[in-house]
């Protein structure tokens, strides 16, 4: 058994021990539809993939200990609800018990001669696990700590995708309280890094959309729209900031566009259907 962790913990097993080559899993992870669904995570890449091994299989068992086990003739999990199968443990402190372990032990063959390129960037792997965990501290000081941290990992590990990834996602978010907090210019400079360490996030783009609309810099906000809503088709929030942005030039045609388009992600949104009223007013 293997346990992998990366936006989710993934437990694998099978009946003989597992080995793989750099070049096999290049070759595997190379398909169009293993590349499409691992590239938004930042691990379509052989290195960045072997990283998010946390713990092998003996790892796995003494991290388990004397848990009850879920098999079809024990269903605990199904009738046992999360909190209680947990106790008061959040996810955030069961993850950083798991990432307390060392990497686990990498499936390439013994003496590979890219073993140590792999330990690398499970080192960093491991560095953003824990730069992870507070950056999602309700404690300020911690939170900005971590965002140090971080800026060392992307730093020392530029090709390791996930750790800026993740950076970006934190400064897109907080982008949007300093921008509430009255702070744009601050608000500003965050959206625009969020956007340098991951050009491919619709939510870096909303946030600096959104920045740019407090400024009045409606024109450019149309466009940051734009793209967040061609990254992230999905998230109705895209097609409502695009669609109040173009009202307020008074292109009320292409805000219904927007409107409709948002509409068709969340048919009940309420602002939404309100806009779409006042442009029917208009």
């Amino acid at each position: 058994m293997r346990l992998w962790h990366s936006t989710s913990a993934v437990l694998i097993g099978s009946d003989e021990p597992f080995e793989t080559t750099v070049e096999e899993l290049a070759t595997r992870l190379a398909q169009p539809r293993v590349k499409g669904q691992l590239e938004p995570l930042g691990i379509a890449d052989p290195f960045a993939f072997l990283g998010e091994l946390q713990l092998d299989d003996a790892q796995v068992r003494e991290f388990a200990g004397d848990a009850l086990i879920n098999t079809d003739d024990n269903l605990h999990l199904e009738f046992s609800s999360p909190l209680a199968v947990g106790g008061d443990r959040s996810v955030w402190t069961v993850l950083e018990e798991m990432h307390g372990f060392p990497p686990g032990e990498s499936p390439l063959p013994e003496g590979d001669s890219n073993a140590s390129r792999v330990a690398a960037v499970q080192r960093a792997k491991t560095l953003t696990a824990f730069g992870t965990i507070g950056l999602r501290s309700p404690e300020p000081e911690k939170q900005l700590r971590a965002v140090r941290e971080m800026n060392t990992i992307v730093a020392k590990f530029p090709n390791y995708r996930p750790a800026a990834m993740v950076l970006s996602e934190f400064l897109a978010h907080r982008s949007a309280y300093l921008l509430e907090a009255g702070r744009a210019p601050f608000a500003l400079a965050d959206a625009e890094r969020a956007i340098r360490l991951d050009p491919g996030s619709g939510a870096a783009h909303r946030a600096l959309a959104t920045v740019r609309r407090s400024l009045k810099q409606l024109t450019e906000a149309i466009g940051s729209f734009e793209k967040a809503t061609a990254l992230e088709p999905r998230n109705w929030r895209n097609h409502l900031g695009l669609a109040e942005t173009l009202m307020e030039l008074g292109r009320v045609e292409d805000a219904r566009v927007a409107v409709v388009a948002g509409l068709e992600v969340h048919p009940f949104n309420e602002e939404l259907r309100a806009l779409m009223r006042e442009s029917d007013e208009s």
